[in-house]
């Protein structure tokens, strides 16, 4: 099911988000990031569609979603070529 593929993408980064000092940062606005992945897992296009104000917390979110690149495969009951998943961080 897409919903639970698109679960398991956010909740592996929100861990690695998690585990790193960007959690602590107080008063931060959220950070929405958005992305299409072709049916293999891979980033097709990434785009920062809401930024935190601080351009470096936006950028090291950006890197921690590059780095869990690629993601699961799309479900093979999908029949498009590649999915559009907000990340809201």
């Amino acid at each position: 099911d897409i919903e639970d593929y698109t679960q398991r993408i956010y909740k592996k980064i929100f861990v690695k988000i998690l585990k790193s000092s960007i959690s602590d940062i107080p008063g931060r606005r959220p950070v929405i990031i958005s992305l299409v992945l072709d049916k293999k897992g891979n980033i097709y296009d990434m785009k920062l569609k809401q930024s935190s104000g601080i351009k470096v917390l936006d950028n090291d979110l950006i890197e921690i979603v590059k780095k869990n690149e690629p993601f699961t495969p799309l479900p093979l009951v999908y029949k498009g070529n590649n999915i559009k998943v907000e990340l809201n961080l």
